[in-house]
């Protein structure tokens, strides 16, 4: 028998199970407004994209886009792609905290800087343009211009307010800006035209300046 002296629990109605699925929905609509936005550009020549973005002609003639890297482990072959002469890098992993992503940071960014020193703009995605090529994107970022993993994603975040790596991802991204960025940075460095790589990374700290002490964490130092 309940206590009369206890208040009896609300009763959800049909009328608020409504208004929650109907949030909900809502909740849905927007996030796919968001990746249906189109491809984002990351910085001058890269950008990120869903697996739509990438099979989007419009989007593909309208940023020029000459290489693709896909990271999914879907078939990535795409008419268009032949069409226009798009060179594509399958990437095949699956959107897990366990997976090894990092053991594709060497290629894949090796591959974007290619492409970018070449001038031809280059799209990374995956399916939505959340996890997989926002950490790829990430590293890249780590690589060329030595901004921390923290200082890289917020900088993607900040253009495309839906990435959000995985855990696992984004411990591995600290990892290798930590211990390994430098040392990729070298030697990429080694496989480029000297003056084209100089001039390249001018460009690229210059693009990424007036944001990139907006993410900064404070330090005790800077708090006194």
């Amino acid at each position: 028998m309940s206590d009369p002296l206890q208040p009896t629990p609300p009763v959800q109605t049909v009328q608020h199970q409504i208004l929650d699925v109907a949030a909900a929905a809502a909740k849905i609509r927007e996030f796919r407004r968001k990746i249906a936005n189109g491809m984002t550009q990351i910085i001058p020549d890269l950008y990120l994209g869903s697996l739509r973005d990438a099979r989007d002609e419009d989007q593909l003639k309208r940023y020029k886009i000459k290489r693709v890297v896909s990271i999914h482990k879907h078939n990535s072959y795409c008419q268009v792609h032949e069409a226009l002469g798009i060179n594509v890098l399958q990437i095949e992993i699956d959107d897990l905290a366990s997976c090894p992503i990092s053991e594709h940071f060497q290629q894949t960014v090796l591959f974007i800087h290619h492409s970018r020193i070449a001038k031809e703009p280059v799209l990374v995605h995956c399916m939505a343009g959340v996890s997989r090529s926002a950490t790829i994107v990430a590293a890249y970022l780590c690589t060329i211009t030595k901004i921390s993993a923290f200082n890289s994603l917020a900088h993607i975040t900040n253009l495309r307010p839906v990435v959000n790596p995985n855990f696992g991802f984004r411990l591995q991204l600290a990892q290798y800006a930590d211990r390994e960025a430098h040392h990729r940075f070298e030697s990429i460095k080694d496989t480029c035209d000297q003056e084209l790589f100089d001039a390249q990374l001018v460009l690229d700290n210059a693009a990424l300046k007036h944001r990139i002490d907006l993410f900064i964490p404070p330090t005790p130092m800077s708090l006194n």
